[in-house]
């Protein structure tokens, strides 16, 4: 019986997951569309999505530090103060791109993110990653390429926009690079929410 009941608690936690995660695919699918959709400017539209994000986990955090279980030591506020300040940059250059550029060009530039943390931690932190790290890069960036390669000259011509939205990609590896390592230090909710504020 308590196999059975461990069989179904497990069921229920992977359904979660998955439910989850196609909520995540889901937002960010829709990411690049509202923003086009809003016909205002990339700070406007930052400032409003970050609002909107403090006041959430604001709730959040307070329940979270009310029940004890917030961990957010002061050694890492340094990290938070930067990751903000990277967060902050990721948000506005990529939603200040989206309304300059096409959203495909936003998307995919935006997202070479990955590219810079790979480089930033093996030149930077002297991280050594696995080789299926590298694989799994290469065969993004491949996909991306072929994506844009349909019609390289209209989807990626270097204007503003394409340069804004590699500068996202840029900044939001700034972000994960800093991360990484506060992570270690401090529960998820509390340090989201912080540097979240800061940003």
């Amino acid at each position: 019986m308590a196999a059975s009941h461990l069989d179904s608690a497990s069921i229920t936690a992977t359904r979660r997951a998955y439910a989850a995660l196609a909520g995540g695919v889901l937002c960010i699918g829709f990411a690049p569309i509202f923003p086009k959709l809003a016909h205002t400017t990339g700070d406007v539209i930052s400032t409003w999505r970050l609002i909107v994000a403090t006041l959430t986990l604001t709730i959040l955090a307070a329940i979270t530090w009310w029940r004890g279980r917030a961990r957010l030591p002061r050694a890492i506020l340094w990290t938070v103060l930067v990751a903000g300040i990277a967060f902050a940059s990721d948000m506005l250059l990529w939603n200040t791109a989206l309304t300059i550029t096409s959203a495909s060009t936003a998307a995919l530039l935006g997202n070479t993110a990955p590219l810079w943390v790979a480089l930033g931690a093996w030149l930077l932190l002297k991280d050594r990653l696995k080789p299926s790290y590298w694989v799994g890069l290469t065969i993004a960036m491949s996909g991306m390429v072929l994506i844009l390669g349909v019609d390289w000259q209209s989807n990626l011509a270097l204007d503003r926009g394409a340069l804004l939205s590699i500068g996202s990609g840029l900044s939001f590896a700034v972000y994960q690079l800093v991360t990484h390592r506060a992570r270690e230090q401090a529960d998820s909710l509390s340090y989201v929410w912080a540097f979240t504020v800061v940003a």
